[in-house]
């Protein structure tokens, strides 16, 4: 099955106040295959009829000179409309880029300020 999304880096920590810093997020749209698609419920230990939803995807990538160089700095990457977090990637086979998605991306609301949809510059 084919794939396109957006992936998520942390690059760098702007000082938006002297001494206060705070992530700057990049957005870039990759493109490739799923690999293998997933699902399972995590259920909590304490007996609570709430199941955590769980991924165990992966998703091969044709990766770029951008993705290549920050590629430790992938955080999440979209899938069915939901932000996953990497769990682990193997760039043994470059360019192509294996990618292993877990549970869902845990995104606060104003968490990054900096946040920019870069799709076409390089940083």
């Amino acid at each position: 099955m084919k794939y396109s999304g957006n992936a998520g880096f942390r690059l760098k920590d702007v000082e938006v106040e002297p001494d206060v810093y705070e992530p700057k997020l990049v957005v870039k749209r990759v493109r490739g295959n799923v690999i293998s698609s997933r699902y399972r419920r995590d259920q909590n230990g304490d007996k609570s009829t709430i199941d955590n939803i769980r991924i165990t995807n992966q998703i091969s990538l044709v990766a770029d000179q951008f993705f290549m160089k920050h590629i430790s700095n992938l955080l999440y990457m979209e899938y069915q409309g939901v932000k996953w977090k990497v769990e682990s990637f193997d760039v043994g086979r470059a360019p192509r880029v294996i990618v292993d998605l877990g549970g869902v991306y845990n995104e606060q609301e104003n968490a990054y300020p900096g946040h920019s949809d870069e799709s076409n510059s390089e940083v």
